[in-house]
């Protein structure tokens, strides 16, 4: 009739103990992961940066630089010079800002032997910087090429062949200037320098510096100061194909077929020549 208190009441685990500790414990590792990711995430480093404006080809002085601080887990793009870096003395190869990042690119330990460019373009020994305005070529970037061409409304085909042109048909050129109807001579235009590289662009004052020989340098301002020519330039790729050197176009040798083929076929490979090219009906007709 009497009960075992034995049997009635349920025994308590040995193990329940084991639960309760297991998550105290991955408690206290997720805050510990917290607080260390907070305090690396947190630690920086002191880095170079301008502390004013210097100029490509100027030597660093200690006034030129200061420190700030960054993370040091930062983006790749945001990698400097540390604080600690001797640049004094150093030679800067392209214009900076204040508070630009010091990266190494921006200098050199050895004083600039040609000019350097804001960009950090330098001018090829032998060459000189031909100041080319954009009026006529437009918008333009340091990764482009130009043509140089000119108008000559005197119609003198020898004012481009004289120096080597070429027509840009397999026709023999014209020795004498076209006319109108009212005998007026009529225009000519002439592809002077075909790719030439752009060095540096200067947009507020929309010019751009070539990079050409002193003789092509020469022949351009020679053909400005003459009142009947009028350059001109055009934008052109540095992947595109090579043009020729002297190319003449007189009103009376405007083809149809070169005016409506595709690309490939209306770019010389060689001056007076194109790969593929119908004869023309001046040349059909002789």
């Amino acid at each position: 009739m009497f009960s075992n208190a034995n049997t009635l009441t349920p025994r308590k685990s040995s193990r329940s103990w084991i639960l309760p500790l297991l998550l105290v414990v991955g408690s206290l590792v997720v805050i510990g992961l917290g607080l260390y990711m907070t305090i690396v995430g947190n630690r920086s480093e002191l880095v170079l940066v301008w502390a004013r404006p210097v100029v490509a080809g100027q030597q660093i002085s200690d006034e030129d630089i200061t420190t700030m601080a960054l993370p040091i887990n930062r983006p790749e793009q945001l990698q400097t010079l540390k604080g600690s870096s001797n640049i004094i003395g150093m030679w800067a190869t392209r214009s900076t800002g204040t508070g630009e990042l010091v990266t190494a690119q921006q200098l050199s330990a050895e004083a600039p032997t040609t000019p350097y460019y804001p960009n950090g373009a330098k001018l090829p020994e032998n060459m000189v910087a031909l100041p080319f305005s954009l009026q006529s070529v437009g918008p333009i970037d340091d990764h482009d090429t130009v043509n140089i061409s000119f108008v000559d409304t005197t119609g003198d085909p020898q004012r481009c062949s004289a120096l080597g042109g070429q027509s840009a048909q397999a026709t023999a050129l014209p020795n004498t200037p076209s006319a109108d109807t009212q005998g007026n001579p009529l225009p000519i235009t002439c592809r002077l320098l075909p790719q030439v590289p752009v060095l540096y662009v200067d947009q507020g004052d929309k010019i751009a510096y070539l990079a050409v020989t002193p003789y092509q340098s020469q022949v351009v301002y020679t053909l400005s100061a003459l009142e009947t020519v009028q350059l001109y330039g055009e934008r052109y790729g540095t992947t595109s194909s090579p043009l020729p050197y002297m190319t003449l176009l007189t009103p009376s040798s405007i083809d149809a077929d070169l005016l409506t083929g595709p690309v490939s076929e209306t770019t010389p490979l060689l001056p007076g020549m194109r790969k593929g090219s119908r004869p023309t009906q001046q040349a059909a007709d002789r």
